[in-house]
């Protein structure tokens, strides 16, 4: 989401997203994912849910299977949203994190193994 301001005052929200260049098998799941969070299912959930919406998105309309590596890529994607969620949790409103054999979870396991 980005706000641009006109000229003659006005404000405008656009929904927009920047990807790098699709190089390769990452960078096109990564540009799916972008994708999954204006489009997908669950993208106006919280932090680790809409990541999580997001990576299912881009993992189910993509035209090809993702190589181990690259699995294993998104498992180190979604794993940091974890341990930001984790330096986080003393606050007074830590961020959520999803209970214990949740999807979220379920997902997370897949992309690590």
């Amino acid at each position: 989401m980005i706000s641009v301001r006109h000229r003659d005052g006005r404000r405008e929200r656009r929904l927009e997203i920047r990807v790098p260049p699709v190089r390769g098998q990452v960078s096109y799941f990564v540009a799916l994912h972008e994708i999954g969070h204006l489009v997908g299912v669950g993208r106006s959930g919280r932090r680790l849910e809409s990541e999580e919406a997001a990576w299912r998105f881009a993992l189910s309309t993509a035209l090809v299977a993702p190589s181990d590596a690259t699995r294993r890529r998104i498992g180190k994607r979604l794993r940091s949203y974890v341990t930001w969620a984790e330096l986080r949790a003393g606050r007074r409103q830590p961020p959520f994190v999803p209970p214990a054999n949740t999807p979220f979870w379920h997902l997370l396991a897949w992309l690590e193994q």
